[in-house]
């Protein structure tokens, strides 16, 4: 047996129990290069390989938590990492697993709060609005109008919304909309629209139509106001319930008006049985704006207590953060490109020079993101603010200072990177220009400290976040000395049909996986648009309007038919204790936000009669997600929604345009796609389901490759009804948590 051989041995001995490992996985661990990269493919254990690592540096060579550093690019995953390792090793902490964020934050300790786009929520674009309100300033007579000129389509909405005006201006011109309240949701009458602005000015919290079954179907209160833990409903009334001499019209003739004063005394009585408060009004009493507000006042002061109007900055500034310009949100983009880029304000012109010939749409973008970004600096001194791309660029200036800041602080302890011993970088592929330089200066301080990266080039798909897949596939072997470049390739999570789909998507762009298991796969294409959802409630379809209520939506048809296909195939696997996870493209899809979908899905259960505690379980098995964020999840069952061109790939051409200066083509946007349609493909284990919108829509070229691989299957439209489910009582991980083990 070689020296190599049995130092492989002994460590997967060492580790039998704690942290099982194959023989490739055991090799890495025995290397004694400096730096390595491995390759590691879907599904073949490459977090159980770093925690395997760190595990037995500790444990078995004596080395301290403090002398390993742990990478990861989000929190979840770092505090994954952490929490493996703190069971693994029987401490309190593991205070060196953190992001690159948490690295550099910890470097520059910096005083001013950060600001950042925290999601695509109301009021969440922060580092947006900042930018937008930069652009308001810069935006002189004649660049606005050359802006509105060559961005004819993108700032029709702004100037329809006056997203571009100044402070008062732009909240007055909000304010008089018609059927747009100050809080961004769109309504129905001018009772509404004058109702959601009062509870806007008034900092009350409040949700316009969120549903809540009632018998049976959906039933959607015109406004949800949440205070101090309680609820209360408010229901404004297109006639007056109590209203005893109707007048009918040709809009609502006599036998209209009566049932829908029936309707609203039954919610009437549902909000009472519930003891929920219920305040109302009418279509009648909002003929005139101050008086309606005044008469509001009265109705809310006993349930809400003395309410008093934000002060006008205040308004003024959270108008802004909902209402944002789309032209703002490009800029923001290229700004944050232009930081992770590490230029200032000389360099970005000294760039743009350089870019060449262009057409004059992207001429006239790329001077007003550079007269932008000249003024941004200036923005966030003003408001005590920086961003996370400054504090990146400024930990590694301090790095590479004389002397250079080597001591992290945070997370309950200080780490020396001068003592680190080696670096451990989690989803390596995902390495951008800022990350790569944190290494290099890492590696400068600490010149005798390794270096480990894994990660997977078919799962890059964050390029428009300013990663560069090259830096794995091509600089980590030049830039940091000799490098050992192992690959890990037997997947150990998918049934060997879908591994050899994922193959087939990504033939020719490197070394496939193989895969460990040998169980059959189900690959299936299903069209919810087979399925009928009954709208109607006369005659012979009654009994088909109470089957399908659940998955009746008036605003989304489309949504129903979905949810309801999706509850027709997927309830058995979720009755046989089974994970399923849910991949959409984007975080909206046919008019419903994705966590809407799974809300709505949830309640169709119950409506159906599902028992308390089955919902429970089977709220731990089902995750909707885009395919983005599911990234390192897993289930038995996925769903991959409306697999056509146009949603896989999803590239935006227009944008790719405007990009050009930071590398962006509409090739390397199809290879994105690509990769990303593989990651949502490889998170299946032995189920995977392609849910297409109609079969007349033009499928996924992604598609064509594992076409022979698929059955198409029917939905049946006959409602599966919970008691003829057969539901296990077996213990079964929630949605993502099982890691991929040999």
């Amino acid at each position: 047996m070689s020296r190599e051989s049995g130092a492989i041995h002994v460590i997967a001995d060492l580790l039998r129990g704690k942290v099982d490992l194959d023989a490739t996985q055991a090799r890495i661990l025995a290397s004694p290069a400096k730096t390595i990269r491995v390759t590691a493919r879907a599904g073949s254990g490459k977090t159980r390989l770093l925690k395997a690592m760190a595990y037995f540096l500790v444990k078995h060579c004596g080395y301290s938590p403090n002398e390993i550093l742990l990478l990861a690019f989000n929190r979840d995953a770092a505090e994954s990492l952490e929490k493996g390792l703190v069971e693994l090793l029987g401490v309190p902490s593991f205070p060196s697993a953190r992001t690159f964020h948490s690295l550099a934050y910890g470097i520059v300790r910096p005083e001013a709060s950060l600001v950042f786009n925290q999601g695509p929520e109301i009021g969440a674009m922060q580092l947006t609005a900042l930018v937008q309100d930069v652009i308001r300033e810069i935006l002189g007579d004649d660049l606005r109008e050359q802006v509105y000129r060559m961005f004819r389509e993108e700032t029709k909405n702004d100037l329809m919304t006056g997203a571009l005006l100044h402070g008062s201006a732009h909240y007055d011109f909000r304010r008089a909309m018609a059927q747009v309240t100050l809080g961004g949701a769109t309504v129905k009458s001018q009772g509404e629209k004058f109702i959601g602005d009062f509870l806007f000015e008034h900092g009350i919290e409040h949700y316009y139509e969120q549903p809540v079954p009632w018998e049976g179907r959906w039933y959607r209160p015109d406004f949800t106001i949440r205070h101090g833990g309680a609820k209360i409903i408010l229901e404004h009334w297109a006639e007056d319930p109590d209203r005893e001499e109707l007048e009918p019209s040709v809009e609502w003739p006599l036998q209209k008006l009566r049932q829908y004063q029936e309707t609203s005394r039954q919610k009437r009585a549902f909000w009472k049985e519930k003891g929920i408060p219920l305040v109302e009004t009418c279509a009648f009493e909002s003929a005139d704006r101050p008086r309606f507000e005044a008469m509001l006042y009265r109705r809310l002061t006993p349930h809400l207590g003395k309410l008093s109007m934000l002060p006008d900055v205040e308004l003024h500034e959270k108008v802004v953060k909902i209402h944002l310009s789309t032209l703002a949100q490009w800029v923001a983009q290229a700004i944050q490109r232009t930081q992770k880029q590490r230029w200032d304000v000389e360099a970005l012109q000294s760039a743009i020079h350089a870019h060449g010939k262009r057409s004059e749409r992207e001429s006239l973008f790329l001077k007003l993101v550079a007269q932008t970004f000249s003024a941004y600096d200036g923005a966030l001194k003003r408001k005590g603010k920086t961003d996370f791309d400054r504090v990146l660029n400024e930990a590694i200036a301090m790095m590479r200072g004389i002397p250079p800041q080597t001591v992290i602080v945070g997370k309950d302890a200080s780490i020396d990177l001068r003592e680190i011993k080696i670096c451990l970088v989690d989803e390596a592929q995902d390495l951008s220009l800022q990350f790569k330089d944190m290494l290099v200066g890492i590696r400068a301080v600490s010149p005798s400290a390794r270096l480990v990266l894994v990660g997977d080039d078919w799962q890059a798909i964050n390029r428009f976040a300013g990663s560069s897949v090259e830096i794995f596939t091509d600089e980590i072997t030049t830039k940091f000395g000799q490098c050992a470049t192992p690959a890990l390739t037997t997947n150990y999570r998918s049934a060997p049909g879908i591994v050899n789909a994922g193959n087939s998507v990504m033939e020719g762009r490197g070394q496939p996986a193989t895969a460990s298991l040998t169980k059959p796969a189900r690959i299936e294409r299903a069209c919810f648009d087979t399925v009928w959802v009954e709208y109607r409630k006369d005659g012979s379809q009654a009994e088909g309007f109470l089957r399908d209520a659940p998955f009746k939506y008036e605003k989304a048809s489309g949504a129903g038919q979905l949810l309801k296909s999706i509850y027709q195939l997927a309830m058995g696997d979720l009755a046989a204790g089974k994970t399923v996870g849910v991949l959409f493209r984007t975080n909206r899809c046919l008019g419903m936000a994705v966590e809407d979908m799974r809300s709505a899905f949830l309640n169709a259960i119950r409506t159906l009669g599902c028992p308390k505690e089955s919902v429970e379980r089977f709220d731990e098995r089902i995750r909707f997600s885009t395919a983005h964020k599911f990234k390192g999840g897993e289930c038995d069952t996925v769903f991959v929604v409306s697999p056509h061109t146009g949603t896989f790939p999803l590239v935006n051409l227009t944008s790719i345009e405007l990009f050009q200066l930071f590398g962006d083509t509409a090739e390397k946007a199809e290879e994105d796609e690509r990769r990303l349609f593989y990651v949502a493909m490889t998170r299946a284990r032995e189920r995977l389901v392609f849910l297409c919108e109609s079969a007349r829509a033009s499928d996924s070229p992604f598609l064509d490759p594992i076409e022979s691989l698929i059955m198409d299957i029917p939905i049946p439209d006959e409602i599966l009804r919970p008691k003829s489910i057969s539901e296990t009582n077996a213990a079964c991980p929630p949605v993502g948590s099982s890691e991929s083990s040999p």
